[in-house]
């Protein structure tokens, strides 16, 4: 733009020494621009008889205080556009990260929405509030047995773990499994008699210590674990906690997304060879979108739901929490995020 501008003044200055050469007669309307503090510029016409002879060195010296001026106006324009654009991306950028909002009605106390793929949240209801989580404490249980233990670890089922309340994992006093099985009985069928047994395995008050430690390196400032199983009120937590502990899960222990996922499998006693079945209590297990996931329930928390979906390439994790439909409300927010 500025190389137009300086191309233009040449042309008048050929312009003005052919006419001062040939020295016309004809008289002619120019506007003599004058500035002035107080007024803006004003233009007035003039005969050429009453000019008063400029040089050629006079007319170059004009020329290039005008071209001064206007290499400073191309400049500040410039400015102004860039300063303008850059302002424009900002609004468009901050119009995209602006959160989603459903257009229909989110029953649970708290809900989220949040891309595992790129870590980016979509949607959320009530992000910090702190509530029961219930059975869904299973999968730091998993998540830390799995890192002190491993998958082939012997647990031992005790008369003291038979005493938990709500058991599901139909065990017998001295049956031994290998933790990759009682895992399986967390997530199949939430069996809190299982998850009492791996940190009865473990010593329980150390196992208890590791899964408040994990939280805290992990960055789940608003999380505190009382037991393992999720039975007691005191175990609570955040969707933005549970967002951070599911992104580690995705990324640093997948099998046990696998594990969750399955539809029923079948588990062997190693001291006695007695089998268990389990059918899952997920209703999205055997989907074939379905990642994986943990279900939570008590009298207090009421309802909750921690899933992971595989669409349009993302991995798209859902939160519900303290809702008595939580598997219709996860289904509608799946139906409703757009990747």
């Amino acid at each position: 733009m500025k190389d137009n501008y300086l191309s233009i003044v040449f042309v008048i200055i050929m312009i003005g020494v052919t006419f001062f050469n040939q020295k016309y007669n004809k008289e002619e309307t120019i506007r003599a621009i004058k500035n002035d503090s107080k007024t803006e510029k004003q233009a007035s016409v003039v005969s050429l008889a009453d000019l008063k002879p400029v040089s050629f060195s006079e007319l170059i010296l004009k020329t290039e205080e005008l071209e001064k001026k206007i290499e400073e106006e191309v400049i500040k324009k410039a400015k102004e556009v860039s300063f303008l654009e850059k302002k424009g991306d900002s609004e468009d950028n901050e119009e995209k990260e602006k959160p989603k909002i459903p257009d229909f009605e989110i029953a649970a106390k708290v809900a989220a929405v949040y891309d595992l793929t790129t870590e980016k949240e979509i949607y959320s209801k009530n992000p910090e509030m702190i509530w029961p989580m219930a059975s869904i404490t299973k999968i730091m249980t998993a998540v830390v047995a799995v890192e002190e233990m491993g998958f082939e670890a012997p647990i031992k089922i005790s008369e003291e773990v038979l005493k938990t309340e709500e058991i599901a994992g139909d065990f017998n006093a001295e049956e031994e499994f290998v933790l990759r099985d009682m895992i399986m009985s967390l997530f199949l069928v939430s069996s809190n008699d299982g998850a009492e047994a791996i940190a009865e395995n473990y010593k329980r008050e150390r196992f208890i210590e590791k899964l408040n430690q994990k939280a805290t390196e992990i960055g789940m400032e608003k999380t505190f674990y009382r037991e393992p199983a999720g039975l007691s009120s005191e175990n609570v937590t955040t969707v933005q906690d549970l967002e951070k502990l599911m992104t580690y899960v995705y990324k640093e222990k997948p099998e046990l997304l696998f594990f969750s996922r399955q539809k029923e499998t079948e588990i062997t006693d190693l001291k006695f060879g007695n089998k268990k079945k389990y059918k899952s209590i997920n209703e999205f297990a055997g989907e074939l979108n379905f990642i994986g996931g943990k279900t939570g329930y008590t009298d207090i928390a009421r309802g909750n739901l921690v899933s992971v979906f595989s669409k349009n390439g993302h991995a798209i994790l859902i939160i519900i929490l303290g809702t008595e439909d939580r598997f219709s409300e996860t289904r509608k927010l799946l139906e409703w995020v757009e990747i």
